[in-house]
């Protein structure tokens, strides 16, 4: 999609090899943060939801996913190819994970509050 594999012009291969490297250790530390913020919904929901400052966080890695998902995704790689639909797919899922504990704090706390 974006030729990664092909080395930039004027980019000599030691520089280039510097440049994957650091693309490489980005690109892992952006994975495990992920998968720490993913840690929260699935067992730290109730806790995290029960504050304002949690339901903000929950809130941001929505707006996020979903700016990720409608916005940058068809500017930047397009809906056309079966990546682009995988990626798509994937980031949906994610943003479920993060919906679903908020959307659920929103709904006890509507019944609490007409109760």
């Amino acid at each position: 999609m974006f030729q990664w594999d092909r080395r930039p012009e004027g980019l000599t291969r030691e520089g280039y090899a510097v440049v994957s490297a650091n693309f490489n250790i980005m690109n892992i530390c952006l994975l495990v943060m992920w998968v720490m913020l993913a840690y929260i919904p699935f067992f730290h929901a109730a806790e995290i939801l029960e504050t304002g400052s949690g339901r903000a966080l929950i809130s941001f890695i929505v707006l996020f996913r979903l700016i990720r998902i409608f916005i940058l995704q068809p500017v930047y790689a397009g809906f056309l190819s079966a990546e682009a639909i995988i990626t798509v797919l994937v980031f949906l899922i994610g943003a479920l994970c993060f919906i679903m504990p908020l959307a659920r704090t929103a709904a006890f706390s509507k019944r609490k509050a007409g109760a």
